[in-house]
């Protein structure tokens, strides 16, 4: 179940650099505003900053503000791998694919940025699409985009995306559906059960070829479909129809790619009917860029070179990303592990504490002096010694004088600031000491797609999700999700669901309302 939400999509293609803004509350999604720039420079060294120069400026373009950034990356730059881990839960098998995966792979893992999807789970065992996209690019793209002011909070895939778009479109059960989504450089050939990806293959098929040699192009679908079956252990489920998006053919064509598959065929076309489409299409022709910053109108460019055909699925993949980005199907996030933390928040962070206390060392000698009253001092004294030890006990959880309880003699918390200066030395010199975890906050992306996937869309309308924050360290943030109750048989075990997550530290009892024969729910979970 999709959530009601603005993102923002990213795409680099080469030179050339897409944004879109697109709204998922209805149905299908809307794309609100839309803009593409190619960079334009004259030597290699000049690329980085034409490319911040050509996204700072669709960014100056766009004119709705998104609640969240996402970053589209695209399926030929990705890897996928189908792994059976003899365990089951989310947390064991989130920590075991990236090991599980490296055998197969003629690089380190670590040049990777690893998601997956679950297939099944049988038994003991689960069974999981491990999917990975290089780091090096990803790590380019983000910082190309941070240099341009954009902040971005999810990275998922066109092909995921393009095929969670399909979904909405046309629908779909649980059996297994086979689409080819064609791309100007590239195709994607994705195999999905229900709401799980089960196989993923790049194909060196690009919208040209399948143009101009459409038997060709159909035997190297059949090939892959082949390969996957073979792999496929549920011998009573067998595709029988294939989706293709991104290209429409002659009906002459038509005839030279269908004989040579085993399947019957259905032609799609992801943005017909989707508000905002022609937008898209027409409006948001390539800018040329230049290092300087200065913009003009690509010369001597196609049509489809400025971005206003969809012929090749140019902007269906931002409005799949953004979908799956807002709780959609089939959503994958790429930003994580070193990726969603940098390193030099760690020493930032300490450094961030430690001058914290010192301040407060400086008001409890103010506050010495400034009372004339004895007790009140005292008080004082107490209560900054107080607030200074809870600082350390946060910043330095696992120290032995944590363990061991703040010490008597610790007038003011003096004796707690030599104990902080002491571990903040050995966490500098050792890379290890604070607790990150007080300071993380799960990325909107993540939260959106935790609640879809425990309030599922036949049990409850989500209608509502507004999120609180707090400045004071410590407190839990939370969210307050409102909307009608669909099933009122299944509403406890909606409930139950959302308290069993992991994200979740706590969820109130709903508030539950009957509104003009409507019945209207509301709960605040905090995480």
């Amino acid at each position: 179940m999709k959530l009601p939400s603005k993102i923002g999509a990213v795409e680099f293609e080469g030179d050339t650099i897409r944004l879109a803004v697109v709204n998922t509350g209805g149905r299908m999604p809307s794309i609100t505003d839309a803009c593409a720039c190619q960079a334009v420079y004259e030597d290699a060294n000049e690329r980085f900053d034409a490319l911040a120069a050509a996204a700072a400026h669709a960014l100056s373009q766009i004119r709705s503000k998104p609640a969240a950034w996402v970053l589209c990356a695209r399926s030929d730059c990705a890897i996928a791998r189908k792994l059976t881990l003899p365990f089951r839960g989310k947390r064991k098998v989130a920590a075991a694919v990236p090991f599980e995966l490296e055998p197969y792979l003629a690089f380190s893992i670590d040049e990777l940025a690893v998601d997956y999807s679950v297939i099944r789970e049988a038994g003991g065992t689960t069974d999981v699409l491990a999917l990975g996209v290089r780091r090096t690019l990803l790590e380019e793209q983000l910082d190309v985009l941070r240099t341009a002011g954009v902040e971005v909070e999810g990275i998922g895939l066109d092909a995921a995306g393009l095929t969670s778009l399909l979904r909405a479109k046309v629908g779909g059960g649980k059996q297994l559906s086979a689409v080819l989504h064609v791309r100007e450089t590239g195709s994607a050939l994705v195999v999905t059960a229900g709401t799980s990806l089960v196989f993923l293959r790049h194909l060196p098929l690009t919208a040209a070829q399948f143009r101009e040699m459409p038997a060709s192009a159909a035997r190297e679908v059949q090939n892959t479909l082949r390969a996957f079956q073979a792999s496929w252990t549920d011998e009573d489920a067998a595709l029988s129809e294939l989706f293709v998006t991104g290209q429409a053919m002659t009906e002459f064509h038509r005839v030279d790619f269908e004989d040579e598959l085993a399947v019957a065929v259905q032609y799609v076309d992801l943005l017909d009917g989707v508000k905002g489409a022609g937008l898209a299409q027409t409006q948001a022709r390539a800018i040329a860029v230049g290092v300087s910053g200065a913009a003009s109108e690509v010369p001597d460019a196609t049509d489809e070179e400025h971005g206003e055909s969809n012929g090749a699925n140019t902007w269906a993949a931002l409005g799949g990303v953004a979908l799956t980005a807002a709780g959609g199907p089939y959503g994958l996030n790429f930003r994580s592990g070193p990726l969603a933390a940098p390193n030099a928040w760690a020493g930032l962070i300490r450094h961030a504490v430690f001058s914290a206390c010192l301040v407060l060392v400086l008001i409890a000698g103010y506050s010495v002096y400034a009372y004339a009253n004895y007790q009140q001092n005292r008080e004082e004294i107490e209560r900054i010694g107080d607030t200074i030890w809870e600082y350390y006990t946060e910043a330095f959880p696992d120290a032995p004088d944590v363990r061991g309880g703040r010490p008597s003699a610790d007038a003011g918390g003096s004796h707690t600031i030599e104990l902080m200066a002491r571990d903040n030395r050995e966490a500098r010199e050792g890379e290890s000491g604070s607790d990150l975890d007080i300071f993380q906050r799960p990325p909107l992306p993540e939260l959106l797609k935790e609640i879809s996937l425990r309030m599922p869309e036949r049990d409850v309308q989500v209608t509502s999700v507004r999120i609180t924050s707090t400045l004071r360290r410590g407190e839990l943030q939370s969210v307050l999700i409102e909307g009608e109750v669909q099933d009122a048989a299944a509403f406890d075990g909606v409930v139950a669901a959302l308290r069993a997550s992991d994200l979740f530290e706590q969820v109130e009892d709903p508030q539950r309302r009957d509104e003009a024969g409507r019945a209207t729910f509301s709960i605040r979970a905090y995480f």
